[in-house]
């Protein structure tokens, strides 16, 4: 859930974000949930979006019905190189460092969101715990853009990273 007024709001600002990560391979881990229809939803939204944007979108459907932890150590392997990120904070985000001591980068949109949906608020205590926990990745890096400028620079600098353990 993104906190939008609507399916249109919701929609709209996706595609934003996704045209900052064109070209990009998106795992989109749909929350955990036993309602087929609402989960057939979810899909087509992300295939729609898929398909107006240059993201490549892989939908985890099947992992709707499992919590994140359980995906993660399932697939920790396909994983590793791959950078999170959720609309708030979320403990999916800190799950792999703090049950199997892998970090991997992480992108936090609740300062963007703030800035684009109406009655979305940040807590600045989400603000600090991303800090103290930021102060715990040796390896990997936090990042909370407030401006879809940050967000490109965020995903260029992974870009770059993954360029520079590949040589």
């Amino acid at each position: 859930m993104i906190y939008a007024k609507n399916e249109r709001e919701e929609f709209d600002l996706l595609s934003k974000i996704f045209r900052q990560l064109r070209g990009m391979k998106i795992l989109i881990k749909l929350k955990p949930n036993n309602n087929n229809r609402i989960n057939a939803q979810r899909k087509n939204l992300f295939d729609v979006l898929q398909k107006q944007t240059s993201c490549r979108l892989e939908i985890f459907s099947s992992g709707a019905k499992y919590p994140w932890e359980i995906v993660y150590y399932n697939n920790a392997k396909d994983f590793k190189d791959a950078a999170f990120m959720s609309s708030s904070f979320s403990t999916a985000l800190i799950s792999p460092k703090k049950f199997f001591g892998t970090e991997n980068n992480i992108i936090c949109l609740s300062n963007l969101f703030s800035r684009e949906l109406a009655g979305f608020n940040s807590s600045t205590s989400i603000v600090e715990l991303l800090n103290r926990i930021r102060s715990t990745y040796l390896n990997k890096n936090i990042y909370t853009p407030e401006t879809y400028n940050e967000l490109r620079e965020a995903t260029n600098a992974f870009s770059r990273e993954a360029e520079s353990t590949e040589q």
